[in-house]
């Protein structure tokens, strides 16, 4: 066929898909907030989108894994770190089926825990009939929560699909610590015009964005949680671009003022653990790059002491959201800060004093994390009192505490499940900031310090299993694939024992050859 004919044969083709997809989308439109227009322009969205989420899949799943996005066009409005882990997943089994080079990277001291825990979240669904989602017409909720945790382990094996190439070590770093800035958009609100307002359906505004800038002051309880979100982000990517070493040399000045500028807006998020995080953070970060026998020692000392005696005249004078998060701290703050965080103490301990003794109840098969419809609406009706928060966090699961929050749900093989995924982790994780690659050695080491930061909350200060089990996921994805795999240790060459023949000696004695 000649060059016209190929060319009448493909505009041929092309209208005969085009106009009809035209008509129908058309006729759909006249009712634009239907289930199933939405759901067929999500669709053709999609399929359009394809061959650009073929190529940039796997940036796209770095940058939304700390991201709050939505997919709005979809029942139940999952997150979209989690449709994008799930069809990263797919294309790389897919590229797997059909490409024999292509390998997975082989750790399977983490994917074994992994694999375990997905079948102890989904036999406990199972078993429990907990399984359900209200959007489609179920009369059991909870399976947003289980898809959390799927979607959780399902990101690692994506991740773990492919090897960062060492140029671009740095920018999927960068992706993955500096997503969660853009969950600040929501704060925008009250400032842009109507015409934007269908970007909140992708990042949906929270009362807690906007309530503050509403108001007139720091008078209320006000938690300024988007700002919270944006200067953790810029903190995370600056310690695991440069380290706390890099920033104290000279010639870092302005990183190290911008460090401690974030550092101090964090605090206008309210939340107590969040300070107790990065400094815990802060912490092994500091003994992983062995800075307590450096010079730098006296320094970082000589700073906490005077940060210390700035902080402790004027505790009193500072916003509310800041005295609230130094209120676990022995200094002078509101004493309207002061009883609202022991008041919170107070009913998470009352809360876990009712918890504790239904535990041999749920030892062996956990209660999973699906209510009824029943139940959601008493939980929804419980904030009249103290007692009655009490009982709403327990229906739903919200312990405000790791471990329960895993031995409840799903009993003691979820228990065993995620101790053997945090010790194997850590393992990992440890072995690849000795042996890893020296342009590595900083993100090595603050994953590391990131990870066992919040090991320790969550066993000890406060955690959520459903909710903060991918974040745990995700560092340890992202240090597979960046490390190519666990590291094996490396013999440099005053290792290696050469063995050398030796002649045996020479027997001269008489009556013997010589």
């Amino acid at each position: 066929m000649t060059t016209a004919s190929n060319m009448l044969v493909r505009s041929l083709v092309t209208y005969a898909l085009v106009l009809p997809l035209a008509l129908v989308l058309g006729y759909l439109l006249a009712t634009p907030l239907d289930f199933s227009t939405l759901a067929t322009v999500g669709l053709v969205c999609m399929v359009l989108c394809l061959p650009l989420v073929l190529k940039w899949h796997r940036p796209i799943l770095f940058l939304s894994w700390n991201l709050s996005a939505t997919m709005f066009f979809l029942p139940g409005r999952p997150e979209l770190w989690m449709g994008v882990a799930a069809a990263s997943l797919t294309i790389a089994i897919i590229q797997r089926t059909l490409l024999q080079q292509m390998r997975f990277i082989f750790a399977p001291s983490v994917t074994l825990p992994l694999l375990f825990l997905a079948a102890v979240v989904i036999g406990t669904g199972y078993l429990t009939g907990s399984f359900g989602l209200k959007a489609f017409g179920s009369k059991v909720m909870g399976a947003k929560s289980y898809l959390f945790i799927l979607a959780g382990i399902a990101g690692v094996f994506a991740m773990i699909a492919y090897r960062i190439p060492r140029q671009s070590a740095m920018l999927y770093t960068a992706l993955f610590f500096l997503g969660s800035a853009a969950n600040s958009i929501g704060m925008l609100a009250p400032y842009v015009p109507s015409w934007c307002y269908p970007i909140f359906l992708l990042f949906p505004v929270s009362f807690s964005d906007i309530q503050p800038l509403m108001s007139t002051g720091f008078e209320t309880n006000t938690r300024l949680e988007s700002i919270n979100w944006v200067c953790s982000a810029i903190t995370y990517y600056l310690l695991a671009r440069y380290g706390i070493k890099r920033m104290l040399q000279r010639g870092n000045i302005l990183r190290l003022c911008l460090l401690i500028v974030v550092v101090a807006l964090t605090l206008f998020g309210g939340y107590r653990g969040r300070l107790i995080s990065l400094c815990m953070t802060f912490a092994f970060l500091f003994f992983f790059e062995g800075l307590f026998r450096s010079k730098y020692a006296f320094v970082i000392v000589a700073g906490c002491l005077l940060t210390g005696l700035l902080v402790v005249p004027f505790a009193d004078k500072m916003p509310f959201p800041i005295q609230r998060s130094l209120s676990f701290l022995p200094v002078n703050v509101d004493p309207a800060a002061r009883e609202e965080a022991e008041r919170s103490s107070e009913w998470r301990v009352q809360m876990w004093s009712m918890v504790i003794p239904e535990i041999p109840k749920y030892f062996w098969l956990g209660k999973g994390v699906g209510i009824s419809l029943q139940e959601m609406d008493i939980a929804e009706a419980s904030h009249q009192s103290v007692e009655d928060t009490e009982v709403a966090n327990m229906l739903v699961g919200n312990y405000h505490n790791g471990p329960l929050s895993v031995l409840m749900n799903f009993g003691v093989w979820g228990a065993i499940g995620f101790l053997w995924f945090v010790a194997t982790s850590l393992r990992a994780l440890y072995i690849n900031y000795r042996y890893g690659e020296s342009y590595l050695k900083q993100v090595n080491t603050f994953v590391l310090a990131l990870f066992a930061a919040k090991v320790v909350m969550f066993l000890f200060v406060f955690g959520d299993f459903r909710l903060e089990f991918a974040q745990f996921t995700g560092l340890v994805g992202l240090n597979l694939a960046l490390n190519h795999g666990i590291r094996k240790p490396v013999r440099t060459k005053a290792q290696v024992s050469i063995p050398i023949r030796t002649r045996e000696p020479l027997n001269l004695s008489p009556g013997m050859p010589s």
